[in-house]
């Protein structure tokens, strides 16, 4: 992984672990998606791919805020719709 798309997939960690409502959550994949509609190729793929394995190291111990978890768990949920939503265009 490359420092730019390292220092890209940190952000957006921070960015989530920061939201607190589902619509904001949703506001802040919906770009990253938007961006991937628009440049439907494998950098925007890597990039989500990355994300979610960023936050699925997220350890829930160390996540003291119930609503920050839940949060967490969305944005894997969501991005991985996203990934099976482009595999779908692409096939």
């Amino acid at each position: 992984m490359t420092s730019l798309i390292h220092n890209q997939i940190t952000d957006l960690v921070v960015k989530i672990r920061k939201v607190r409502t589902d619509d904001k959550l949703i506001e802040l994949l919906d770009l990253l998606k938007s961006t991937g509609d628009n440049n439907a190729d494998e950098s925007t793929f890597s990039l989500l791919k990355e994300l979610r394995n960023e936050l699925s190291k997220i350890d829930p111990i160390s996540v003291t805020d119930y609503m920050e978890w839940t949060i967490i768990q969305a944005a894997r949920v969501y991005i991985h719709r996203i990934m099976e939503h482009k595999k779908l265009l692409v096939a």
